[in-house]
């Protein structure tokens, strides 16, 4: 049980940076984010949809017999585990071998919304 609380609780952590980025009119962040989602969503759907979906087991289920909802729900929770895994890699690197481009150019820069 302790790891389906800590992939629920990058969700909610990626969740609230989401909305402090939407504060922070970031707008490269949110789409940033955005895309991870969706990413996750299509990876979990792809994944579901391959013949070897009857081998991998999600929660006493094979991911082929995951319901629509609840393959998104698990895709949402794939893109924000990868976010928090690129956020805890840019936080530990003191090289910026992490930086990546901005997807959205002349954007702000800005997240901290008090």
């Amino acid at each position: 049980m302790g790891a389906e609380l800590a992939l629920l609780a990058a969700f909610a952590k990626k969740l609230v940076d989401f909305v402090r980025q939407l504060r922070g009119r970031d707008t490269s962040a949110v789409l940033t984010q955005l895309l991870a989602w969706a990413a996750g969503i299509a990876v979990v759907f792809i994944g579901a949809n391959v013949d070897v979906a009857g081998t991998i087991e999600i929660a006493n289920q094979t991911l082929d017999q995951l319901s629509l909802w609840s393959q998104v729900v698990l895709g949402v929770v794939v893109g924000s585990l990868g976010s928090v895994g690129k956020d805890a890699l840019k936080a530990l690197d003191n090289h910026q071998s992490e930086a990546a481009p901005k997807l959205v150019p002349g954007t702000n820069t800005t997240t901290d919304v008090r």
